[in-house]
């Protein structure tokens, strides 16, 4: 079995000579590795790694981590019961799954989603389950770039760097969504080359905090008109006006 390039991206946004590679790294290993996919967050690292993983335990039509359901495969992400990190406990139980026979073919897979969430004790937990694995297993570690991963995990990944995201490839797919056509090219501005981010950045109304900031910023309003935004005490509001405020900085 070949897993088809094209097949697999054809719906795939940017970074397809990056996509392309782990592609076809994981057709010249007999499906059993690991495969470390960094680069920020929302810009198609899972959605890749879920296409294979589609396609490799033959999951029909989905692609999206969301929908990923077989029971060859462990999806390891951080849950409402975690705290900060994913817990080592979770971390765990890949061995333990791995430790059983597969059910519905030679092949078993596993997803992080994501290093960035993961503690030391996470790591090395990892460390231990990627050192000793069966043939016909596959690793897909993903890694957003907002923390450090320990060099004893990079050494034993197949390591692919995915780019932030054209501008004009970001407007291009908001063409395909409900999004106002006049906001595409602030949104595209704002996530920084993160379709992921755009999307929420248009979830939580960005532009209308975007436009108090930049009003506060040459005298148009005060302070109380800042403050207001926070009254609902919503953690996606503090997160969205830090990059808001960041992009304004870096401009």
């Amino acid at each position: 079995m070949t897993l088809e390039i094209n097949s697999i991206l054809k719906d795939f946004i940017g970074n397809e000579t990056s996509a392309s590679n782990v592609i076809k790294s994981f057709n010249n290993s007999n499906y059993c590795g690991v495969w470390l996919l960094k680069g920020q967050k929302g810009i198609g690292k899972a959605k890749l790694a879920s296409s294979i993983i589609s396609k490799l335990l033959q999951i029909e039509n989905k692609n999206n981590l969301n929908e990923l359901i077989h029971p060859d495969l462990f999806i390891l992400k951080h849950n409402k019961n975690d705290t900060k990190f994913i817990s080592v406990e979770n971390v765990r139980k890949i061995s333990s799954f791995l430790s059983k026979t597969s059910i519905k073919g030679p092949f078993k897979a596993v997803l992080i989603d994501s290093l960035s969430e993961m503690n030391l004790f996470g790591y090395n937990a990892l460390l231990k389950t990627i050192e000793e694995y069966n043939m016909g297993t596959s690793f897909f570690l993903i890694d957003h770039m907002i923390s450090k991963v320990p060099t004893t995990i990079y050494s034993r990944c197949k390591t692919f760097t995915f780019k932030n995201i054209d501008n004009k490839k970001i407007q291009a797919f908001m063409n395909t969504t409900n999004i106002k056509k006049e906001d595409h090219y602030s949104y595209s501005i704002l996530a920084n080359g993160s379709i992921g981010q755009a999307l929420r950045l248009h979830k939580f109304n960005a532009l209308d905090h975007h436009e108090v900031y930049c009003k506060f910023i040459i005298g148009e309003c005060n302070l109380n008109k800042v403050q207001e935004l926070f009254k609902k005490k919503d953690s996606n509001i503090l997160n969205i006006s830090y990059l808001i405020l960041f992009r304004l900085l870096s401009i």
